[in-house]
């Protein structure tokens, strides 16, 4: 239970000594990178293994439903439909969120491009080209 008390005219204010507050050591401090990210990778233990898509890069897409993963060099390729490519993803939309839920794709993108998750729980990735394959736009994101 909260207590409110005024210090006004009361002893209280008079014994308090403004000299014995301390400033705190800790610095306010902005993200390095206030930038929005495309897709972002998230590998925890503890929350979840998932992949969140950019309201940006969905939009791009067409808003398809479902979609496809390829890895092209240093880049993963995002589209509802690749070639050579039988493997669909739900989209999850959750509070203007986009995910996919799958641990087993995360751990692949994981080890394919050797990502580091040790002390972080999410990498996110900027980087992206779009083109047009066989009628269906493709985003390029780049893993780099």
């Amino acid at each position: 239970m909260e207590t409110e008390k005024s210090f006004a005219n009361s002893e209280e204010l008079q014994e308090f000594d403004i000299n014995k507050l301390r400033p705190v050591a800790s610095k306010s401090s902005s993200r390095e990178n206030t930038e929005v990210g495309i897709i972002s990778i998230i590998n925890s233990v503890k929350n979840g293994k998932r992949i969140s898509l950019s309201k940006g890069l969905m939009q791009k897409l067409n808003c398809p439903k479902t979609i496809q993963f390829s890895f092209y060099d240093e880049s993963i390729a995002i589209a509802e439909n690749l070639p050579n490519n039988k493997g669909s993803f739900t989209i999850k939309e959750w509070k203007k969120q986009f995910l996919i839920y799958s641990a087993p794709l995360v751990n692949e993108i994981t080890r394919t491009f050797d990502l580091d998750f040790e002390g972080i729980t999410s990498k996110t990735f900027h980087e992206a080209r779009y083109m047009n394959i066989e009628e269906t736009t493709v985003a390029m994101i780049s893993m780099k």
